[in-house]
């Protein structure tokens, strides 16, 4: 990753006055899917631990803290 990161202005000059390709056009579509591919992968992953927290919070509720229950002791069921 870049340490010192530059806003998009920044690169500006890097296309300014230059010709603008069907090819430069198609890279731009490959790099914009693949982005939102790895969007949608986060974004599903991060449901899913949000989801998994959920269940493990309800657990710790429920079993965790029992005051009459001992560590390791598994008699007590849902």
């Amino acid at each position: 990753m870049l340490i010192n990161k530059a806003p998009i202005e920044a690169f500006k000059a890097l296309v300014v006055g230059e010709q603008v390709t069907r090819e430069m056009l198609e890279d731009c579509r490959f790099i914009n899917r693949v982005y939102a591919a790895m969007v949608g992968k986060i974004a599903e992953r991060r449901e899913q631990l949000k989801q998994q927290l959920e269940k493990t919070q309800a657990e710790w509720t429920r079993y965790g803290r029992a005051p009459t229950r001992k560590f390791g002791d598994r008699s007590c069921s849902p």
